[in-house]
């Protein structure tokens, strides 16, 4: 059984530990295969987040030269985690994720604090979080297209801050269907799902943001089988 993780993030980007630290971390827990997948540059929207071509550089170098260290005891990928709203630049594998939309010209976080996107879905939505959904999950339906990556990063990360549906209900058909679209569209595609237990780790949300709880019921039976939804 393979042991690993594709998603994780460094001093390059937004994460507290360097890769030094995330792979010797990685190689006591017993991983099999480790990827490192900093943001992409996104410096356009918010000045100084992500890696920028120089950045980008550094960050393949280091992970080349742990690589090699660890060989015959570990396998090191040395991935990206693309947004839709961002340039596609390159690495041995890519994550597609949606973390922000434009809207009426503003830019929304849809990951931040709750207390900004409560104020822009109340402002720029004009309260309805099933519209705000809406829109994210026309956005998450086109992240391949955007981006070409190889799997998708925490589908439904817009329920982030919903934790006992506070804000909307996610069993409601609102909010389903639009989700069950950009699935099938995905899907279609052969593109694997993640599935990120980022926010358990922090203590913030108890659930898989992939596919809350891996999903709910309602998005595994029958569509997600049919389709052949990979997670």
């Amino acid at each position: 059984m393979l042991h690993t993780d594709f998603h994780t993030h460094t001093t390059f980007c937004d994460g507290k530990s360097t890769p030094r630290e995330m792979v010797e971390a990685a190689y006591r827990m017993g991983m099999t295969d480790l990827g490192v997948s900093g943001h992409a540059d996104f410096s356009m929207f918010e000045p100084g987040f992500g890696m920028d071509d120089e950045k980008l550089r550094q960050y393949t170098e280091e992970l080349q030269e742990l690589r090699e260290e660890y060989r015959g005891k570990m396998n090191l990928y040395i991935g990206i985690e693309l947004d839709g709203l961002g340039p596609v630049q390159k690495a041995e594998y890519a994550i597609g994720s949606t973390h922000a939309l434009i809207k009426d010209g503003g830019y929304v976080c849809v990951d931040d604090t709750e207390e900004k996107l409560v104020k822009a879905v109340e402002t720029l939505w004009h309260g309805d979080w099933y519209a705000f959904a809406r829109e994210y999950f026309e956005a998450e339906a086109q992240i391949y297209d955007r981006t070409k990556c190889d799997f998708i990063g925490h589908f439904d990360l817009l329920t982030k801050f919903n934790e006992g549906y506070k804000h909307f209900d996610e069993t409601k058909d609102a909010y389903l269907e639009p989700a069950i679209t950009a699935m099938h569209k995905l899907a279609a595609l052969g593109i694997p799902f993640e599935i990120n237990t980022g926010a358990m780790s922090r203590s913030s949300v108890k659930r898989a943001v992939c596919l809350r709880r891996t999903y709910p019921h309602q998005l595994r039976q029958p569509q997600c089988r049919h389709d052949r939804i990979w997670v």
